[in-house]
């Protein structure tokens, strides 16, 4: 996978985060295509960068506590 793939996914991945329709770590993996270590990879990635994101076991999803826009480093 190319830098630029990785960066696609990972602003994909924000995207659905921020939408709050994720549903599980294998859902969302399924969604992004790739396997479910990954998509903790990318997660880890993303709050190493400064978004705080969470699962809500009630909801469903991952979402983000704070306004962390992925821009802002690239």
């Amino acid at each position: 996978m190319s830098y630029f793939d990785h960066i696609e996914q990972q602003q994909f991945l924000l995207k659905l985060i921020k939408q709050e329709k994720t549903g599980t770590s294998t859902d969302l993996a399924k969604k992004l295509g790739i396997a479910r270590r990954t998509f903790f990879r990318h997660l880890e990635e993303l709050r190493m960068i400064g978004a705080d994101i969470c699962y809500c076991k009630i909801r469903k999803t991952y979402f983000l506590k704070n306004n962390f826009e992925f821009r802002n480093f690239f």
